[in-house]
């Protein structure tokens, strides 16, 4: 059994509510996939798209990154315009300098297990059930060795870290649409979003990243042992 759970059964546990006590996504969006706001409504300073998103007729939001803001803002975003959190990104390292994750650099396992605790105090708030970890890049001279075991037992760590909470982790290979939404981010170098801020063009989107297969990530879910860890499918 490898968790290829649907981004939507994952992490259905109790743990914490919604912003909005008695919240629940209005049926008219509720077919609709999640708004993905690094990826939608780039013209927007990134709170002001919260409200795009509704206007768009969106029940649902996800984003990278939260942590360049008051978590009490965001939950304000959430509640006055009736949209459910679905998913954002555990700490991802320096993004501006061209990191895109942690979770397989051997030298960042104290700065990862940080991230994890700082994403589990936005998640509880804000109503959020699942939580993505980037893999991150091969650093040069690293052993692909090391960085797979290392990402094992970060991975393993968080799933286990997540669980008490009623919090699913999940993990996806490296796409396309990655690649999409941190190019939107340059595009918008002017504004520190949600996500992170842009960076100039290219260092993570022309390096390696270490997990770029279905078949890498679930056997990665396998090797962790655990029943918290699922595979990210999209759309959500």
């Amino acid at each position: 059994m490898h968790h290829a759970t649907s981004s939507a059964d994952a992490g259905t546990g109790a743990g914490h509510a919604a912003p909005c006590a008695g919240f629940s996504a209005g049926a008219p969006a509720a077919h609709k996939p999640a708004a993905h706001l690094n990826r939608l409504f780039g013209d927007l300073p990134f709170l002001d798209r919260f409200d795009a998103a509704a206007q768009a007729g969106y029940g649902r939001v996800e984003f990278m990154f939260p942590y360049s803001y008051p978590v009490e803002q965001i939950a304000h975003r959430l509640c006055s315009h009736g949209l459910q959190l679905v998913r954002f990104c555990l700490p991802a390292g320096d993004w501006t300098g061209g990191e895109r994750g942690i979770a397989c650099h051997p030298a960042r396992i104290s700065e990862f297990r940080y991230g994890v605790e700082e994403a589990i105090r936005y998640a509880r708030p804000l109503g959020t059930r699942q939580l993505r970890c980037l893999a991150g890049l091969l650093l040069p001279g690293l052993a692909p060795d090391l960085a797979r075991q290392t990402l094992v037992n970060n991975l393993r760590y968080a799933a286990a870290a997540l669980k008490p909470h009623g919090i699913a982790l999940q993990i996806a290979p490296h796409s396309v649409a990655d690649a999409a939404c941190a190019a939107s981010m340059v595009s918008a170098a002017s504004i520190v979003s949600g996500a992170c801020a842009a960076h100039p063009a290219g260092p993570g989107e022309a390096a390696d990243h270490f997990l770029t297969g279905r078949a890498q990530a679930l056997a990665v879910i396998r090797d962790t042992g655990s029943d918290n860890l699922f595979l990210q499918d999209d759309p959500t």
